[in-house]
């Protein structure tokens, strides 16, 4: 093979490569402590800088955008937690849009999806999911996250149930 026929040859191969690239491949990983649903503690921090794209969650915080309401300001590190309403799609359902919802409360009166927009999220071969998150509406906002068997009470529900230590 002469020597334009192997250029072109590996640029039709890299584009070929390039095109197969999807989130579940190409994506930033926010790894914040301060992310975790458990999370009660200031300072407090925002996602409106946060620059539209594919994230991954990994770290000790969590690996998952949780599908109920933290429950309760001050959350997740943010005054109003953001988390994603519906559930975690399967590798099948592909790229799903989402709502995310920041939990607000306001003289007893409890909204858990107060604000919302859109989000993607797809489910990875690995067993993780990527979310194609924008920046935060507001500078009261920021994404929650969990382990696979967190929730909002503060506990971690496995084979026993386990209480993480009290504020």
């Amino acid at each position: 093979m002469n020597t334009s026929k192997m250029a072109l040859f590996a640029l039709l191969l890299s584009m070929v490569i390039a095109a197969s690239a999807g989130p579940c491949d190409e994506y930033s990983e926010l790894t914040d402590t301060w992310r975790s649903v458990n999370n009660k503690r200031p300072p407090l921090f925002c996602d409106r800088g946060l620059t539209a794209g594919w994230y991954r969650f990994t770290g000790p915080a969590g690996d998952r955008l949780p599908t109920v309401s933290p429950g309760s300001l001050l959350r997740c590190g943010t005054t109003a937690p953001v988390w994603m309403n519906g559930e975690h799609p399967t590798i099948a359902d592909g790229v799903v849009t989402r709502q995310a919802c920041a939990f607000w409360t306001f003289w007893n009166i409890v909204e858990p999806c107060y604000n919302s927009w859109n989000i993607k999220v797809t489910s990875c071969p690995g067993g993780f999911y990527v979310y194609f998150l924008t920046p935060t509406p507001d500078c009261s906002h920021a994404y929650c996250v969990e382990n696979a068997h967190d929730t909002a009470d503060g506990t971690v529900s496995m084979t026993t149930t386990f209480n993480n230590r009290s504020d």
